[in-house]
């Protein structure tokens, strides 16, 4: 074996060394005693004290999907805690009535976090954006997190604790406009990272935000590694999932639908704004 051959193999070695130690895990999970209940092993109990955090932060009234697509990618490093973290433990209840339980409080997340994440939705995401201990915590945790990260609405939260100020940043078609209410500069395009901020588009796009991030923190031959383990090969049945590519009723129809939430957030945009004047 030549040189080339050995350094190829190395490097072939480090990529799938995470993913050795995760499929590892998974097969550790056994059955108790035949009463169908799973064993889940404590894959963190291994991770010194000081390992990085990456806070997933819901809401009641979340989009599910916002958090879990980006999630099912971020689960796969194993060198970070991954937190489920809300003001309250327990039961978060999503806008398609699915419960998701957070195991993390806002005063327990740890003050430095690798990254700092948020999903969006609609009358959910408005009520969070509203609330004063929300936009602290955000505030505060995201003058230090090495990533700031948002899908969906989920950068209008952003915006409304200041983090977007000068920033160009992404959001559901519907609502990405607003993100000019908050001092972003809103582009329209699948992911965009500005900065250590990286914002996706609209629900689905959490998926693509989830593998770029996954590539950033893991390296690219381990994010290929899981998206082909994932089978992340989109095909779907229709090319319509955009506005560019739907017909320009339905554009406006989708964005009708939003527009008592697209109204709250202006209003509450402006109150912010006389606050601060």
């Amino acid at each position: 074996m030549n040189r080339r051959d050995v350094l190829k193999a190395g490097l072939t070695l480090s990529a799938f060394t995470p993913m050795l130690g995760w499929m590892n895990l998974i097969a550790q999970q056994q059955y108790n005693n035949g009463d169908g209940q799973l064993d889940h092993p404590d894959r963190y109990k291994n991770l010194p004290a000081d390992a990085p955090t990456i806070a997933m932060v819901i809401y009641e009234g979340f989009t599910v999907l916002d958090l879990i697509g980006p999630y099912q990618f971020l689960w796969a490093l194993m060198d970070r805690r991954v937190r489920i973290v809300a003001k309250q433990k327990g039961p978060i209840t999503a806008d398609t009535g699915i419960q998701i339980i957070a195991d993390t409080t806002f005063d327990e997340c740890p003050k430095d976090l690798d990254v700092l994440f948020v999903g969006g939705g609609t009358e959910g995401t408005l009520i969070a954006m509203q609330d004063e201990e929300t936009r602290k915590f955000f505030a505060d945790r995201g003058k230090r997190a090495n990533h700031i990260v948002s899908v969906c609405t989920g950068s209008l939260i952003l915006g409304a604790a200041g983090l977007l100020k000068g920033k160009e940043a992404t959001g559901h078609f519907a609502a990405r406009d607003l993100l000019i209410e908050f001092g972003a500069k809103p582009v329209n395009k699948r992911t965009v990272e500005d900065g250590n901020i990286m914002t996706g588009a609209g629900v689905s796009a959490g998926l693509d935000l989830g593998l770029a991030l996954l590539a950033k923190l893991g390296g690219e031959d381990y994010a290929k590694l899981c998206q082909l383990f994932f089978e992340y090969d989109p095909d779907p049945m229709f090319d319509y999932g955009s506005p560019e590519k739907a017909k320009k009723e339905d554009v406006e129809m989708s964005i009708q639908m939003v527009e008592p939430f697209r109204e709250a957030v202006k209003q509450f945009a402006r109150e912010i704004r006389h606050e601060k004047e």
